[in-house]
């Protein structure tokens, strides 16, 4: 009788080990960033850029999101040593055959423009010679005032 409730005991300590284990193990199930319907409502918040006066078509095409928004729309090196520059990006993917990069740059020289965001929106593009290449196809902007020069909050309006 000891024997079955000792074999019991133990059999069912290591049911809940394992348990536990499956348990800590599991990774969590990945979130997407941003639904379809989010990145919707979030570009009308931006006001459009005419890419065509922003850069060339070759300009506007390469292998990395983040590196083709940043020779577009990025601030040189040299300036996020001047001053209280700072230049924040965040790539995020919201669908397989889409890209959006987020460039906010801060502490401007510029005695009304506190900041500016700029969303920019990439698809895939397939090539022969080249492989898969992503490319901009839409970019927009919005601006933050400094205190007395308009709008405290990120708005598409112009600051004065």
């Amino acid at each position: 009788m000891l024997n079955k409730k000792l074999s019991l005991t133990v059999l069912t300590g290591i049911i809940l080990i394992l348990s536990a284990c499956n348990l800590i193990s599991k990774p969590p199930a990945p979130k997407p960033t941003e639904s379809p319907a989010n990145v919707q409502t979030k570009r009308e918040d931006y006001k459009a850029i005419d890419l065509a006066n922003k850069a060339t078509p070759d300009q506007l095409i390469g292998a990395d999101p983040k590196a083709i928004a940043l020779s577009t729309f990025g601030q040189n090196q040299s300036l996020l040593i001047e001053g209280n520059f700072d230049q924040q990006v965040k790539v995020d993917y919201p669908k397989p055959d889409q890209a959006v990069v987020t460039i906010t740059q801060t502490g401007l020289q510029d005695d009304s423009v506190r900041g500016i965001r700029y969303r920019i929106e990439l698809s895939p593009k397939e090539s022969a010679q080249t492989g898969k290449q992503w490319q901009i196809m839409w970019a927009g902007q919005q601006f933050t005032c400094r205190e007395g020069r308009g709008h405290q909050d990120w708005s598409t309006e112009f600051c004065q």
